[in-house]
């Protein structure tokens, strides 16, 4: 092969290696590529570099003609076009393999569990359908998971674009997942990991934008999952898409356009942009009590999303006065162990807790744990929300002892539960650590180890902290030793990560 002289001679194997395993070892694409290489006097670099380019411009490259000297010179023979003459014997053979061939065109060619199909009229149909696409090399697929060769992908998606099918396939794609794909409940997130960069792939295609009002649900489950995992600047651009439609659709105060206002606004006080999701939550609050009254749960959820806002401004006496409103009216309307009224706890006693009211705050955060691991179980992301603001209230009482083994005990199930890449489990984790960095270096001690736990920090130290988190100014010698004792408090990270949010509701607590 042509290819194989160019790679000794001109490039390192590294490179060489690369390309052939971009173009999947196809022969017919290497000699393609060797065509196009001496035609145009490139080296493999840049022909790579083509080739990962835009899908067009791989398609346009893909499809180049080139004479291969055992042919006849007016004979053109184009990767696609070999593929495609493959595909309609498939289509011929069985039409499903031919579907599902078009199906997955429209996704991730990577990781696709085969629970995204289609269903097929019998279990034995789809075996054999699968296994035909396997025979033809158009894909391969291992215990349950398919991978498509990423030519062959992009082929497929041209030959859909070339005979005006692709659109209608987004809609058949579309029309699946909006009823396979689950909701953000935090015991189905292995499902949605596994589907989401197959929804991901449908719902930023503009064939998939020009129809979306007829899957709105679609793109709000995966928004909200997106959210749930922390990937909040994804979160963002569905929110603000949703948001837009329905202010078109329903107009500025119908219940869904505010619903995603507040999500949107969510994602930003995720982000800590604090301006920004002030003035959204203003406007949706003001709404809310003048549609559905004050006393609401959509009400109360606005006011407390607001009082969340300004805690993170460092505004407490405004903050603490709305959770004050929004606690009281959660015990009347919803009752003292609502999953809403929790968080309405939670909230004052984080409030509490920044302002160094720490007997306060304790009092009300053993009372929410507890109601929580009641409630919603011990292992619920917002149990697990309480039990970090918990051991932080115990590390500023200078209770080490008990907040080294809770934080610990919360790292742990946040790694179980929400997976260790997460932002609250790595923030769990790298808190613990970090405390027990800071407790050697202030006490002389050895680490934790195991189920060693350290003894209570000295008063100067758990008053130092006082004085920090009330806004007290420290002389500069004393920085280093704040900034050592008070690492991740929550005061004084340039970013905090929030809790997720009950199901169904927008409202945030924060560690």
């Amino acid at each position: 092969m042509k290819l194989f002289i160019i790679i000794d001679s001109r490039l390192d194997p590294a490179t060489s290696t690369t390309l052939l395993k971009q173009i999947s070892f196809l022969p017919l694409a290497i000699a393609q590529a060797s065509a196009y290489i001496l035609e145009n006097g490139i080296n493999l670099s840049t022909y790579l570099t083509l080739l990962q380019e835009q899908e067009q411009d791989a398609v346009e490259l893909l499809s180049e003609d080139f004479k291969d000297p055992g042919r006849y010179k007016d004979i053109q023979n184009p990767v696609i076009t070999s593929w495609l003459i493959s595909f309609k014997q498939i289509q011929q053979q069985d039409q499903l393999a031919a579907n599902y061939l078009s199906f997955i065109a429209c996704i991730d060619p990577r990781n696709i569990p085969q629970s995204i199909l289609p269903q097929a009229a019998s279990r034995k149909q789809k075996v054999d359908a699968l296994g035909l696409l396997n025979a033809y090399s158009f894909m391969n697929s291992q215990d349950m998971d398919i991978n498509m060769h990423r030519l062959v992908h992009i082929a497929t998606r041209n030959w859909l674009r070339k005979n005006a099918l692709f659109s209608y396939w987004i809609q058949r794609v579309a029309d699946n997942m909006q009823n396979v794909f689950p909701d953000n409940h935090h015991t189905k997130r292995g499902l949605w990991r596994e589907y989401l960069p197959h929804a991901l792939a449908v719902v930023h295609e503009d064939e998939f934008v020009v129809q979306e009002n007829n899957y709105l649900t679609l793109t709000k489950k995966v928004a909200d999952c997106l959210a749930s995992d922390g990937r909040y600047k994804e979160a963002e651009v569905l929110y603000k898409r949703l948001m837009t439609i329905n202010q078109e659709k329903a107009g500025a105060k119908h219940p869904s356009t505010l619903s995603s206002m507040a999500n949107l606004a969510s994602t930003f006080w995720k982000q800590g942009r604090w301006n920004k999701a002030e003035k959204l939550e203003l406007q949706i609050m003001e709404t809310r009590k003048t549609v559905l009254g004050t006393e609401h749960p959509d009400t109360l959820t606005s006011i407390a999303n607001l009082a969340s806002t300004y805690r993170n401004q460092g505004r407490w006496n405004e903050a603490e006065k709305l959770e004050v409103q929004v606690l009281e009216t959660s015990k009347t309307v919803l009752g003292a162990e609502h999953p809403n009224t929790l968080i309405s706890m939670a909230n004052l006693a984080s409030t509490y807790r920044n302002q160094g009211r720490w007997n306060e705050a304790e009092k009300l955060e053993v009372r929410v744990l507890e109601a929580r691991k009641t409630v919603l179980g011990a292992e619920h992301p917002d149990t697990l929300t309480s039990m970090a603001g918990l051991a932080y209230t115990w590390k500023s009482q200078g209770k080490m002892h008990n907040a080294l083994t809770l934080m610990k005990q919360c790292s742990h199930l946040r790694n179980q539960v929400l997976g260790p890449s997460h932002p609250k489990s790595r923030s769990a984790s790298c808190t613990f650590l970090d405390w027990v960095d800071e407790h050697k270096a202030l006490s002389n001690q050895s680490p934790l180890t195991g189920n060693n736990c350290l003894q209570p920090l000295s008063a100067s130290s758990a008053v130092l902290t006082a004085y920090v988190t009330r806004g007290v100014h420290i002389n500069p010698p004393y920085a280093p030793a704040v900034k050592s004792f008070l690492g991740n408090h929550p005061l004084i990270i340039a970013a905090r990560t929030p809790s997720p949010r009950a199901e169904g509701q927008d409202i945030q607590d924060v560690d």
